[in-house]
């Protein structure tokens, strides 16, 4: 996803309540032009929750001996492109990258700015409902 300096992006967030995959698709703000997609991914319960079905063991085992890059590495490197993400949706907290394969493994985190607000009855962050 590219960033421009006065350029403003309108986001949609979509997730399929059947089987938790999700899109996030950008496009100018105040356009018509079609949507572009920018990520998918599936929401998990906790933790992780994947079955041995549900993943490449190896391509996991790969992804883990790579080093991690910290979540305020990553969002200084999004700041810097115009992307800039306020205390209370900073989740990511290490991301393992293997940029050849296209797969990334991340590890997330209530941030602690969240506190203990309804989070507990809540699956996704209030943002996304």
């Amino acid at each position: 996803m590219a960033f421009q300096p006065q350029h403003a992006k309108l986001f949609r967030f979509t997730v399929d309540v059947r089987t938790a995959n999700f899109t996030i698709e950008t496009r100018e703000r105040m356009s018509d032009e079609a949507w572009s997609l920018n990520v998918t991914g599936r929401l998990l319960a906790s933790g992780c929750a994947l079955d041995e079905k549900a993943h490449n063991e190896a391509t996991l085992r790969d992804l883990l001996a790579r080093p991690a890059f910290s979540g305020e590495t990553l969002y200084t490197n999004t700041a810097a492109i115009g992307l800039t993400y306020g205390p209370a949706f900073q989740w990511v907290r290490s991301v393992h990258v293997d940029g050849e394969a296209d797969v990334a493994l991340g590890e997330v985190q209530v941030p602690a700015v969240l506190g203990r607000t309804k989070r507990s009855s809540t699956h996704l962050h209030c943002i996304l409902h």
